[in-house]
């Protein structure tokens, strides 16, 4: 009776055993079917070119096939970067005949990969000073011809970080951030030209920059007029009308150098509130009295009188004689001193090779531009890495290069400017509704100048 009852709680017990065994391969079943049809992103890069999708793939062939990716006796498949179920990348490298000119020695090679990939397949060893003039992080094609060239070492600060690179002998600037893959921002300056030539030890510092905009509502103060009037006591003053400033809105173009505030632009002014002139009353003396003592003169006037008049004729006209030569002497003088004796904002003066006529412009000049003009204050650095004054104007590059020489006044005869470099980049090029920006030395200066149109002589 006990064995059969042991038996009967083995039987049990297998039943038990058995049920649960079947729940797990089960449960193993549906997790396995639901990790096959877990979608993942893989990414294939052809040579270069790289494609992505999603999948539930997970054998290689298949992936390549759903991309209609065809892969040939010399080409290699790189899967480091790609695990099946979860991503990755998978790449194709493609097997391309390529030419390497080593200083004037050829060989014709098979490669595969990037440049620096090849010649490590390879085994081509450059000395420290060789470079290849093109980036070896690009993809080796059919038919393509590497020359390895003598190079020269440059510093490039960027972010305020510097990295040291190898760039091909007699390479422009702009040339060498090609080379290293280095890409600048529409706005990004650099430390140097662009268009010179790099030498051995060179730093060349990118800037990068970034125009804002910002407005701010200010006063427009005020204008206090006189007008004469007979009808209170001479010299006395009278306040007819009280002025009252009124409001403008200001706009800004701020400019940020590598995160950092540097300048700032007025873009553009709107009038809210027009000002209120304050007219004052200024006695003066009635006319007619002038006029009744006049004639009482004429009345006195004897013969006498009238020769001694005659008299006063000649006198006057021997005067006037002298004074023409007089006139004229101080005219050839004023020529000589007109430079100088010029008052204009620009802290620079007009070099002697240059004179100016009576009208305050240049005799001579290579090309008069005319157009709208802003202002400008602040900052520590022009584009050319000069220290900020009146003088140094920010322009568009591409239209009046750096260095330019140039005579600048206003078109309504109250500015001066002067003598002027370009020195500095506008936010404004992008606009094309301002020939320059005007360095001013306080806020002041330049909300007054505003916005209004200017000459341009270059010299």
């Amino acid at each position: 009776m006990l064995k059969k009852e042991q038996k009967k709680k083995s039987h049990i017990k297998f039943k038990i055993i058995f049920s649960i065994a079947i729940s797990l391969i089960i449960v193993s079943t549906i997790v396995v079917a639901a990790a096959s049809d877990k979608k993942y992103t893989v990414s294939i890069n052809d040579g270069g070119n790289v494609v992505s999708m999603d999948t539930t793939m997970t054998d290689i062939t298949e992936i390549l096939n759903s991309f209609e990716i065809e892969v040939g006796p010399d080409d290699s498949i790189d899967a480091s970067s790609f695990m099946p179920g979860e991503g990755g990348e998978i790449i194709i490298k493609r097997g391309c005949n390529i030419t390497v000119n080593d200083h004037g020695e050829k060989i014709e090679v098979l490669a595969r990969g990037t440049i620096y990939e090849a010649f490590e397949e390879l085994g081509i060893i450059m000395d420290r000073n060789d470079i290849v003039d093109k980036n070896i992080s690009e993809y080796v094609r059919e038919g393509m011809v590497i020359n390895i060239v003598d190079g020269v070492e440059i510093k490039i600060v960027k972010n305020t970080k510097e990295m040291l690179y190898g760039v091909p002998v007699n390479s422009t600037v702009e040339e060498a951030l090609n080379y290293v893959g280095i890409e600048m921002g529409a706005d990004d300056e650099l430390s140097v030209d662009k268009n010179q030539k790099v030498n051995r030890n060179m730093t060349v510092e990118i800037f990068e920059v970034e125009y804002k905009e910002s407005t701010a509502v200010k006063e427009i103060e005020f204008k206090t007029v006189e007008k004469k009037s007979t009808e209170i006591g001479v010299g006395k003053k009278k306040v007819t009308q009280e002025g009252v400033n009124g409001k403008k809105e200001v706009t800004y173009t701020e400019k940020y150098i590598n995160g950092k505030f540097d300048k700032r632009t007025v873009a553009s002014e709107r009038v809210m509130i027009e000002a209120k002139d304050k007219i004052v009353l200024v006695g003066v003396e009635k006319a007619t009295t002038k006029a009744v003592n006049a004639m009482a003169t004429v009345k006195n006037t004897s013969s006498s009188t009238t020769k001694k008049a005659t008299t006063t004729k000649k006198a006057t006209t021997t005067k006037k004689a002298t004074t023409t030569k007089k006139a004229t002497t101080i005219k050839t003088t004023t020529k000589a001193n007109l430079n100088s004796s010029i008052k204009t904002i620009s802290n620079f003066t007009l070099p002697s090779k240059y004179t100016l006529n009576s009208s305050k412009v240049p005799t001579t000049y290579k090309k008069k531009m005319t157009g709208s003009a802003t202002a400008y204050y602040g900052g520590t650095s022009t584009s050319i890495g000069k220290k900020p004054q009146p003088g140094y104007i920010a322009v568009n590059p591409k239209i009046i290069p750096y260095g330019t020489e140039m005579w600048i006044v206003s078109n309504d005869g109250k500015y001066i400017y002067g003598y002027a470099i370009a020195a500095d980049t506008g936010g404004f090029i992008y606009s094309g509704t301002t020939i320059a920006d005007l360095y001013f030395n306080t806020y002041n200066e330049c909300i007054n100048f505003g916005r209004r149109n200017i000459t341009i002589y270059i010299l």
